[in-house]
Protein backbone atom coordinates (compact mmCIF):
# COMPACT_ATOMS: atom_id res chain seq x y z
CA UNK A 1 0.00 0.00 0.00
CA UNK A 2 1.70 3.18 -1.20
CA UNK A 3 0.99 6.81 -0.46
CA UNK A 4 -1.62 7.03 -3.21
CA UNK A 5 -3.39 3.95 -1.93
CA UNK A 6 -3.34 5.42 1.58
CA UNK A 7 -4.83 8.66 0.26
CA UNK A 8 -7.53 6.65 -1.51
CA UNK A 9 -8.38 4.83 1.71
CA UNK A 10 -8.49 8.15 3.54
CA UNK A 11 -10.92 9.64 1.02
CA UNK A 12 -13.07 6.52 1.24
CA UNK A 13 -13.18 6.78 5.04
CA UNK A 14 -14.13 10.45 4.84
CA UNK A 15 -16.87 9.62 2.35
CA UNK A 16 -18.33 6.96 4.64
CA UNK A 17 -17.93 9.33 7.58
CA UNK A 18 -20.00 11.96 5.78
CA UNK A 19 -22.68 9.39 4.92
CA UNK A 20 -22.87 8.16 8.51
CA UNK A 21 -23.00 11.72 9.85
CA UNK A 22 -25.79 12.72 7.46
CA UNK A 23 -27.80 9.65 8.40
CA UNK A 24 -27.39 10.25 12.14
CA UNK A 25 -28.17 13.97 11.89
CA UNK A 26 -31.25 13.27 9.77
CA UNK A 27 -32.45 10.82 12.42
CA UNK A 28 -31.82 13.34 15.20
CA UNK A 29 -33.68 16.14 13.39
CA UNK A 30 -36.58 13.80 12.60
CA UNK A 31 -36.90 12.72 16.22
CA UNK A 32 -36.81 16.33 17.45
CA UNK A 33 -39.37 17.36 14.85
CA UNK A 34 -41.77 14.53 15.67
CA UNK A 35 -41.46 14.49 19.45
CA UNK A 36 -40.95 18.00 20.67
CA UNK A 37 -39.70 21.01 18.85
CA UNK A 38 -41.26 20.96 15.46
CA UNK A 39 -40.15 23.50 12.90
CA UNK A 40 -39.63 26.19 15.53
CA UNK A 41 -36.53 24.44 16.89
CA UNK A 42 -35.18 23.62 13.47
CA UNK A 43 -35.47 27.25 12.38
CA UNK A 44 -33.66 28.74 15.36
CA UNK A 45 -30.17 29.97 14.51
CA UNK A 46 -28.47 28.65 17.70
CA UNK A 47 -29.92 25.19 17.10
CA UNK A 48 -28.71 25.16 13.51
CA UNK A 49 -25.28 26.44 14.57
CA UNK A 50 -24.86 23.65 17.11
CA UNK A 51 -26.08 21.19 14.49
CA UNK A 52 -23.40 22.29 12.02
CA UNK A 53 -20.64 22.07 14.64
CA UNK A 54 -21.87 18.67 15.80
CA UNK A 55 -21.97 17.42 12.20
CA UNK A 56 -18.35 18.47 11.66
CA UNK A 57 -17.16 16.73 14.84
CA UNK A 58 -19.18 13.60 14.13
CA UNK A 59 -17.77 13.40 10.62
CA UNK A 60 -14.23 13.41 12.03
CA UNK A 61 -15.01 10.67 14.54
CA UNK A 62 -16.82 8.50 12.01
CA UNK A 63 -14.02 8.89 9.47
CA UNK A 64 -11.41 7.84 12.03
CA UNK A 65 -13.56 4.90 13.05
CA UNK A 66 -13.91 3.69 9.47
CA UNK A 67 -10.14 4.02 9.09
CA UNK A 68 -9.66 1.67 12.02
CA UNK A 69 -12.12 -0.77 10.46
CA UNK A 70 -10.13 -0.63 7.23
CA UNK A 71 -6.97 -1.45 9.16
CA UNK A 72 -8.67 -4.38 10.91
CA UNK A 73 -9.56 -5.87 7.54
CA UNK A 74 -5.83 -6.19 6.84
CA UNK A 75 -4.99 -8.22 9.95
CA UNK A 76 -4.47 -11.43 7.99
CA UNK A 77 -2.07 -9.65 5.62
CA UNK A 78 -0.33 -8.08 8.62
CA UNK A 79 0.21 -11.49 10.19
CA UNK A 80 1.67 -12.89 6.97
CA UNK A 81 4.02 -9.93 6.55
CA UNK A 82 5.05 -10.13 10.21
CA UNK A 83 5.75 -13.85 9.94
CA UNK A 84 7.87 -13.34 6.83
CA UNK A 85 10.03 -10.60 8.28
CA UNK A 86 10.26 -12.23 11.70
CA UNK A 87 11.65 -15.36 10.03
CA UNK A 88 14.70 -13.34 8.97
CA UNK A 89 15.34 -11.97 12.47
CA UNK A 90 17.92 -13.15 14.97
CA UNK A 91 16.43 -15.04 17.90
CA UNK A 92 18.97 -13.56 20.30
CA UNK A 93 17.43 -10.07 19.99
CA UNK A 94 13.66 -10.44 20.54
CA UNK A 95 12.94 -6.79 21.33
CA UNK A 96 14.80 -5.50 18.29
CA UNK A 97 13.22 -8.23 16.18
CA UNK A 98 9.69 -7.19 17.13
CA UNK A 99 10.39 -3.49 16.56
CA UNK A 100 12.02 -4.18 13.21
CA UNK A 101 9.17 -6.46 12.13
CA UNK A 102 6.63 -3.77 13.10
CA UNK A 103 8.60 -1.23 11.05
CA UNK A 104 8.45 -3.53 8.05
CA UNK A 105 4.71 -4.04 8.53
CA UNK A 106 4.14 -0.28 8.60
CA UNK A 107 6.21 0.10 5.45
CA UNK A 108 4.10 -2.52 3.68
CA UNK A 109 0.79 -1.26 5.10
CA UNK A 110 1.14 2.47 6.00
CA UNK A 111 -2.42 2.53 7.31
CA UNK A 112 -1.25 0.53 10.34
CA UNK A 113 1.26 3.24 11.22
CA UNK A 114 -1.58 5.71 11.76
CA UNK A 115 -2.81 3.68 14.74
CA UNK A 116 0.24 1.80 16.08
CA UNK A 117 3.46 3.40 17.32
CA UNK A 118 5.15 0.50 19.06
CA UNK A 119 4.56 -2.95 20.55
CA UNK A 120 5.38 -3.76 24.15
CA UNK A 121 5.24 -7.53 23.88
CA UNK A 122 8.08 -9.48 22.30
CA UNK A 123 8.69 -12.99 21.08
CA UNK A 124 11.70 -15.16 20.39
CA UNK A 125 10.31 -17.25 17.56
CA UNK A 126 8.86 -16.28 14.21
CA UNK A 127 5.39 -17.41 15.25
CA UNK A 128 5.60 -15.61 18.60
CA UNK A 129 6.61 -12.31 17.01
CA UNK A 130 3.87 -12.54 14.38
CA UNK A 131 1.25 -13.42 17.01
CA UNK A 132 2.42 -10.64 19.31
CA UNK A 133 2.16 -8.03 16.58
CA UNK A 134 -1.22 -9.23 15.31
CA UNK A 135 -2.73 -9.49 18.79
CA UNK A 136 -1.44 -6.07 19.82
CA UNK A 137 -2.62 -4.41 16.62
CA UNK A 138 -6.06 -6.01 16.91
CA UNK A 139 -6.44 -4.92 20.55
CA UNK A 140 -5.23 -1.40 19.77
CA UNK A 141 -7.66 -1.01 16.88
CA UNK A 142 -10.56 -2.32 18.98
CA UNK A 143 -9.74 0.18 21.73
CA UNK A 144 -9.48 2.94 19.15
CA UNK A 145 -12.89 2.09 17.68
CA UNK A 146 -14.54 2.03 21.10
CA UNK A 147 -12.96 5.37 21.95
CA UNK A 148 -14.57 6.83 18.82
CA UNK A 149 -17.93 5.33 19.82
CA UNK A 150 -17.74 6.86 23.30
CA UNK A 151 -16.71 10.23 21.84
CA UNK A 152 -19.70 10.17 19.50
CA UNK A 153 -22.12 9.26 22.31
CA UNK A 154 -20.57 11.88 24.58
CA UNK A 155 -20.95 14.62 21.97
CA UNK A 156 -24.59 13.67 21.43
CA UNK A 157 -25.31 13.67 25.18
CA UNK A 158 -23.83 17.17 25.51
CA UNK A 159 -24.95 18.76 22.25
CA UNK A 160 -28.60 17.66 22.08
CA UNK A 161 -29.77 19.00 25.48
CA UNK A 162 -27.74 22.17 24.89
CA UNK A 163 -29.29 22.71 21.46
CA UNK A 164 -32.81 22.09 22.76
CA UNK A 165 -32.28 24.43 25.71
CA UNK A 166 -30.79 27.25 23.63
CA UNK A 167 -33.35 26.76 20.88
CA UNK A 168 -36.19 26.76 23.40
CA UNK A 169 -34.96 29.97 25.01
CA UNK A 170 -34.61 31.61 21.60
CA UNK A 171 -38.17 30.65 20.65
CA UNK A 172 -39.54 31.89 24.00
CA UNK A 173 -37.69 35.19 23.62
CA UNK A 174 -39.16 35.70 20.16
CA UNK A 175 -42.65 34.92 21.45
CA UNK A 176 -42.31 37.42 24.30
CA UNK A 177 -41.02 40.04 21.91
CA UNK A 178 -43.96 39.47 19.57
CA UNK A 179 -46.44 39.62 22.44
CA UNK A 180 -44.90 42.84 23.77
CA UNK A 181 -45.03 44.47 20.37
CA UNK A 182 -48.68 43.49 19.99
CA UNK A 183 -49.64 44.83 23.43
CA UNK A 184 -47.75 48.10 22.92
CA UNK A 185 -49.41 48.80 19.59
CA UNK A 186 -51.03 52.28 19.63
CA UNK A 187 -54.57 51.74 18.39
CA UNK A 188 -55.43 55.45 18.79
CA UNK A 189 -53.17 56.24 15.88
CA UNK A 190 -54.78 53.64 13.69
CA UNK A 191 -56.27 54.88 10.43
CA UNK A 192 -59.31 52.60 10.79
CA UNK A 193 -62.47 54.65 11.09
CA UNK A 194 -64.89 54.21 13.96
CA UNK A 195 -68.67 54.16 13.27
CA UNK A 196 -69.18 57.26 15.48
CA UNK A 197 -66.97 59.26 13.16
CA UNK A 198 -69.73 59.40 10.56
Amino acid sequence: MGIFSLASVGMECIFYGIIATCALMALIYAVIYLIGGGKNYLRSIPFLGIGILLSFLLCIQFSLMFGAFQAKEKLSAIEQIAAFWASTAQESQPIQNTAETLRKVKEEIPLVGLFIDNVDGVGNSTLAIANTLTTTIRATLNDYIWHRVWWILGMLVVALPLALWIGGNTIETKRRGTATSYNDYDYSSSSVSHPDDF
